[in-house]
């Protein structure tokens, strides 16, 4: 199984929160007590989703996140290297020593890349097209 981090998990929750409320806008203290999520986490992992273009933020009293992207358009590769950044793996590959052992971790990363590349967010947040 395919580990993610929790900022990973927190910003597919929020995208898919955001998503059943289509063109609402909704606090960050909503979407944390909706999953029982730390508060100052999500407020991070929602910071970055807005900077990279994901969601519209609205200040003030009745402000809060909104879907920006299309998520059929951003895939969860697209997603973990924004919340992520690159990834651990990308940085000990570029460096190492011996490349005859790293031709199959290569392999693998490459197969495991493009995997992540043909996910796309709506499969995991947009009901209609999750089938729920």
């Amino acid at each position: 199984m395919l580990p993610l981090s929790k900022k990973t998990e927190y910003a597919i929750l929020a995208l898919a929160y955001l998503a059943r409320r289509a063109g609402k806008t909704v606090s960050a203290r909503q979407m944390a007590q909706a999953y029982g999520l730390p508060l100052a986490m999500l407020m991070n992992v929602l910071k970055v989703l807005h900077h990279e273009g994901l969601l519209h933020s609205e200040r003030g009293v009745k402000g809060g996140y909104r879907l920006a992207a299309d998520p059929g358009a951003v895939t969860l590769y697209d997603l973990m290297r924004s919340v992520d950044g690159p990834s651990r793996s990308d940085r000990i590959i570029g460096t190492a020593g011996d490349r005859a052992f790293l031709s199959p971790i290569r392999t693998l990363q490459s197969r495991l890349v493009d995997f992540l590349k043909n996910i796309k967010l709506s499969m995991l947040v947009t009901p209609e097209e999750a089938g729920g």
